[in-house]
């Protein structure tokens, strides 16, 4: 079990802090709850593009990743549709370091028009390599509007297309930063061997002063329903063709998402899942297979990938497939198999609770979520999972009529 204390700052940042003793260094990690479902049509990427902006320097600091090192640490940072994430490891000695860089740029980031200029430059060939020119990469830009045609989660993290972010200017920055970049609509997560009353008096000291206005009302989105099966067929830059088979899933919170998540790894987590074993092993029908769940915040996605073999049309891989979807639903899910799946989903949460860096940032995403505490209780609601519902769910899941397809073929 994680032990953590919370507080809440005057000014509204949230502070989640994990004390561990056999740490070799402090992690000292900021959640942001601003992501591309934030962003305005027109302008996609702004999440993205902020992240690196961040690290273009604030008013006591020019690089950030000079003093860092030079402190004997390493930070870096990650967007999602979600949440923007920055992360600090340090020696604890040099705890303050990070505490002062991550508190001036969230109150006194200083961006000029050529910084913004170069950001951009870079996060368009990132946009180039990424989606252009690697394979299946623009995929998520032909689902994204399929399964979300009224939800911002139609656009990928990495923007809609090259033009958003060239249309970004200093006024759309500024923006940006006042409207989402506040203590107010953050979480700091720091896991360190320092005793809670220093750590805390050093998080008020560097972060109590900050102004902050109320943290940003959302816009709700709906999410549409898929309600028909539908094929599309995409042609790009691949020498292998590529199926992907699209479901509606769950928000993340909602008690089905951990009966989605243990169906998937039921289908395709390991050797002897149930559509590895059947299509890639015995068959040969497929030269690779997985399925997973976005658990994206307002509503996700439950996605099988499979490449078919040289010599297998993706016609017939597609076949080959819902044959055996609905044989795993005739089959079900047994007490083996749902047990092992558990047991190996704790073992995993287990392991990467070794880890500070791990805790921190898991600590950071489930206090965003709602409540820090579901670091520990999330593995009781897949282990409580009843193998009658689960089955239920499955058969409702993966319903042939509903559902997108997509055919992602060579050129």
């Amino acid at each position: 079990m994680i032990v953590f204390e919370r507080f809440t700052l005057k000014n509204g940042l949230r502070v989640i802090y994990h004390q561990d003793p056999a740490a070799t260094l402090s992690t000292v990690c900021l959640t942001y709850d601003v992501g591309t479902k934030d962003e305005k049509k027109g302008k996609t990427g702004m999440a993205h593009l902020f992240e690196h902006l961040l690290f273009s320097g604030s008013k006591n600091c020019k690089n950030f990743d000079v003093v860092i090192q030079e402190a004997g640490g390493e930070n870096n940072a990650y967007t999602n549709q979600d949440m923007t994430v920055y992360y600090n490891t340090i020696p604890h000695n040099n705890l303050d370091v990070a505490l002062w860089l991550e508190a001036d740029r969230m109150s006194q980031l200083q961006i000029k028009k050529s910084g913004l200029q170069k950001e951009k430059k870079i996060v368009i060939e990132e946009f180039k390599e990424t989606t252009l020119d690697e394979p299946y990469g623009d995929v998520w830009h032909y689902i994204g509007p399929k399964a979300y045609p009224l939800h911002p989660y139609q656009i990928p993290t990495i923007g809609a297309c090259i033009e958003d972010i060239q249309s970004i200017d200093m006024e759309d920055i500024k923006n940006f930063y006042s409207t989402f970049y506040q203590p107010s609509n953050a979480v700091l997560s720091v896991c360190t061997q320092l005793e809670f009353h220093h750590f805390k008096e050093k998080v008020s000291f560097w972060f109590e002063t900050i102004p902050s206005d109320p943290a940003p009302k959302r816009v709700e989105y709906p999410i549409n329903p898929i309600t028909q099966n539908q094929v599309f067929k995409l042609l790009g830059k691949v020498v292998q063709p590529c199926l992907f088979l699209i479901f509606q899933s769950t928000k993340r919170l909602d008690p089905q998402y951990y009966l989605d998540d243990i169906i998937s790894d039921f289908l395709a987590e390991g050797e002897n899942a149930f559509l590895y074993k059947n299509l890639v092993k015995d068959q040969a029908i497929f030269a690779e297979i997985d399925a997973y769940v976005t658990g994206n915040t307002d509503g996700g996605l439950f996605i099988i990938e499979a490449k078919p073999l040289n010599n297998i049309s993706l016609e017939l891989a597609h076949e080959a497939l819902w044959k055996t979807l609905e044989q795993s639903k005739s089959d079900q899910i047994g007490n083996y198999d749902f047990e092992k799946i558990c047991n190996q989903i704790a073992y995993n949460q287990a392991l990467e609770e070794q880890s500070s860096f791990n805790k921190a940032i898991q600590l950071g995403y489930y206090e965003l979520l709602g409540d820090a505490a579901l670091i520990d209780k999330e593995i009781d609601l897949y282990f409580k999972a009843n193998l009658e519902d689960l089955n239920i769910r499955m058969r409702q899941l993966l319903d042939p009529n509903k559902n997108l397809c997509f055919f992602y073929l060579p050129k």
